[in-house]
């Protein structure tokens, strides 16, 4: 369980990232009925894709962990795009990877 006041504590901003990706790497959770309703989508036939503006690197560890990579038919993550938010990019090439 993530540590109660992490998020109410003043941080210096050097230290926001170490903070956030410590808590990505020990405290995430996936949400309730996240597996189930992963299963029904792929079950019913949809195709899956991921749109990520996280880098694959840090991505795919963190759908490992909770075994949902074979789940997706499509994983797009941020270093593969060239314009990042607000641009549309990462959508578009989602699309198309899953043939759209």
């Amino acid at each position: 369980m993530a540590t109660p006041n992490l998020w109410q504590r003043r941080i210096r901003p050097r230290d926001h990232i170490e903070l956030f990706l410590k808590f990505v790497e020990t405290d995430l959770e996936l949400k309730p009925g996240a597996i189930e309703v992963l299963e029904a989508l792929k079950a019913a036939g949809f195709p899956l894709a991921i749109a990520t503006s996280t880098a694959r690197v840090r991505a795919l560890p963190r759908l490992e962990r909770f075994d949902m990579l074979k789940y997706f038919d499509s994983i797009t993550c941020g270093d593969e795009i060239e314009n990042g938010k607000p641009a549309p990019d990462i959508f578009v090439e989602s699309a198309r990877r899953l043939g759209c």
